[in-house]
């Protein structure tokens, strides 16, 4: 399956707040620090009808309205990572409204085909086949720019080809 991405934008709080930092706790210290995807989401499109809201189904410009709203309580996933005093420095969290980044993506693939791969492994082993495929779904980013220039959360749409009547797509 091949993913390609069409745009790549920062979606960043529909309000700014203060800059400032939080302290990350002992246990959020110990984490992997790279992005995990842990839920993949996927839509068929409704059903033919004459709705507006049809019109706009998984529109990319209402879905990052919709997530800039969402950034302004929950503020500090618009922020980066950095260390505190230099390289070896406690990493905090520092909110600066940066944003998230938001992916669009389309796929020849058809969302059946994608649904009857195994999406949650608890505890089994994926082929090598099935996690090439299932890694195309994930955005990626350069971590080699370090942990202060990479968002905490990505997001990516990505559409499907049409099937019969409708279309698809993964969020």
């Amino acid at each position: 399956m091949k993913v390609t991405v069409k745009s790549t934008t920062m979606v960043q709080p529909a309000e700014r707040r203060p800059r400032h930092s939080l302290w990350l706790s002992n246990l959020d210290l110990l984490q992997l620090r790279s992005h995990v995807t842990r839920v993949i989401f996927a839509y068929n499109k409704p059903a033919s009808s004459s709705s507006s809201s049809e019109s706009c189904f998984f529109d990319t410009k209402v879905v990052k309205e919709a997530l800039s709203k969402t950034l302004v309580p929950f503020y500090p996933v618009a922020g980066r990572l950095r260390r505190r005093d230099g390289n070896g420095g406690r990493l905090e969290l520092d909110c600066n409204d940066e944003g998230v980044l938001f992916q669009e993506a389309e796929s020849e693939a058809v969302l059946a085909e994608v649904k009857e791969l195994p999406l949650m492994a608890d505890g089994l082993e994926f082929s090598p086949g099935e996690e090439a495929e299932l890694l195309e779904l994930v955005p990626r980013v350069d971590y080699s720019k370090g942990v202060s220039s990479y968002p905490l959360l990505i997001v990516q749409v990505t559409r499907f080809k049409y099937v019969s009547e409708s279309e698809s797509t993964m969020l």
